[in-house]
């Protein structure tokens, strides 16, 4: 009888002890409040400004984390960590952002505090405007080559000087966003892309082979999706994020080298051409590399461009002439929409979505898309190449070793400058 007491005594101690040392679990996220800068608030690249976030816990704080948050979810800023201690905190940091790829729009200030066991937030919403567009540099290169080529530049303040040099080279291309110049070899020449800022990295893909020259069959810089295009002399077409990132391959038709290549929404076109014979095709693929259409195109193509959302514009020359057409590879289709009878087209830019400017033999017009008219704006230059910046708004042609800076609208030469090389490819630099 003893015995059966005592056990059961034991048994209720042991409950209660138990129940004595217990903890109550922390199920209370901390409260957090980014009170400053006032929501809407508008910020003007580049600045530093303040933030204050206001926390509190039923328990103890642990840590608080800050980001500035673009659309994406993706911080635009160094992320801001502190160590907390106690049941309140208020907390200020200024973030500095001199980014100028940023675009204006809205961004998030988000605060995460977390207390051991649980995580809280808050958020507002900032107005972050852009820094002004500006042009950094003008990138000139020669022709097509098989031997050691020389890349120049005029900086920001018109000032000459010389990139470096490569074993031989087939084209340049620009991509503002990430800081690159792109540089595609013929023969033994890698693909390589140089930084133009300490921010940005260096990376190459090595030629496919050195049996014959044109490795590399076209470089471009996409100014839709920012993606750096280039096909290769085995067949493949590949596009790459300007910091690396293979994000596309496909493969060329059998037979075909491809010349061209744009991105259209969600498709990828091509211009290509057959290695034996005159037959070319415009090639239109997934975004996964499959072939979607196939538009024979009997025409020498100049210049391909992205018009719209689904629309493309054709610079190509014909029987003698110049031609404009729509080109509407998903139609089977590619309708004339201007004829130039003053001879070939030598290059072609874009402005906008409705206004190009083309040169012919000895002189260069404007072509405005929406009324179908054209206006001459200068006679007696024999264009190689043109580029043009949105910042300035100025138009660069290259005529023979020297680089013509004119407005596009009336054709007035701004400025001229002797690169001592008989430039061939040129490429703008922007801020972004």
């Amino acid at each position: 009888m003893f015995c059966k007491k005592f056990h059961l005594y034991f048994v209720a101690s042991l409950i209660v002890i138990s129940a004595g040392c217990r903890k109550d679990r922390d199920s209370t996220a901390p409260q957090v409040q980014v009170s400053a800068p006032g929501i809407g608030s508008p910020v003007q690249l580049p600045d530093t400004f303040v933030v204050q976030v206001d926390v509190s816990d039923d328990h103890a704080l642990g840590r608080l984390v800050i980001d500035v948050l673009n659309t994406d979810g993706s911080p635009v800023a160094t992320t801001a960590s502190f160590t907390l201690s106690g049941t309140t905190a208020s907390v200020q940091h200024a973030f500095i952002i001199t980014d100028e790829r940023l675009r204006s729009g809205d961004y998030t200030i988000e605060a995460r505090a977390f207390d051991g066991s649980n995580e809280g937030k808050g958020s507002l919403t900032i107005q972050l405007n852009e820094v002004p567009l500006r042009l950094r540099a003008v990138f000139m290169a020669p022709a097509f080559s098989n031997t050691t080529t020389t890349i120049q530049k005029l900086d920001s303040a018109w000032q000459l000087s010389d990139v470096g040099t490569v074993q031989d080279l087939n084209g340049i291309a620009v991509d503002s966003y990430t800081q690159h110049l792109m540089i595609a070899g013929s023969q033994f020449q890698p693909f390589q892309a140089l930084p133009t800022t300490t921010s940005s990295n260096s990376w190459q893909y090595a030629a496919p082979g050195n049996d014959a020259p044109e490795q590399f069959t076209t470089l471009s810089v996409d100014p839709s999706n920012g993606l750096t295009y280039f096909a290769t002399r085995d067949g493949f077409i590949r596009g790459f994020t300007g910091n690396g990132a293979q994000v596309f391959t496909a493969q060329s038709l059998s037979g075909y080298h491809t010349q061209a290549i744009v991105a259209l929404d969600e498709r990828v076109i091509t211009w290509q051409k057959a290695i034996v014979g005159p037959e070319q095709q415009a090639v239109s693929y997934t975004v996964a590399g499959s072939v979607l259409e196939i538009l024979p195109v009997p025409f020498e193509r100049i210049h391909l461009f992205r018009r719209i959302s689904g629309r493309l514009i054709l610079f190509a020359n014909d029987n003698g002439n110049g031609v404009v057409k729509d080109l509407n590879i998903t139609e089977a289709g590619s309708p004339t929409r201007y004829l130039f009878t003053e001879g070939t087209f030598r290059a072609a830019v874009q402005l906008d979505a409705d206004n190009y400017i083309v040169a012919l033999p000895d002189r260069i017009f404007r072509y405005t898309y929406s009324t179908n008219l054209r206006q001459q704006i200068v006679t007696g230059m024999v264009v190689e190449d043109m580029a043009y910046d949105r910042a300035t708004g100025l138009l660069f042609v290259a005529e023979g070793n020297t680089i013509h800076a004119l407005d596009p609208n009336t054709g007035m030469i701004a400025n001229s400058f002797s690169t001592g090389m008989a430039v061939a490819h040129i490429g703008i630099l922007n801020n972004r």
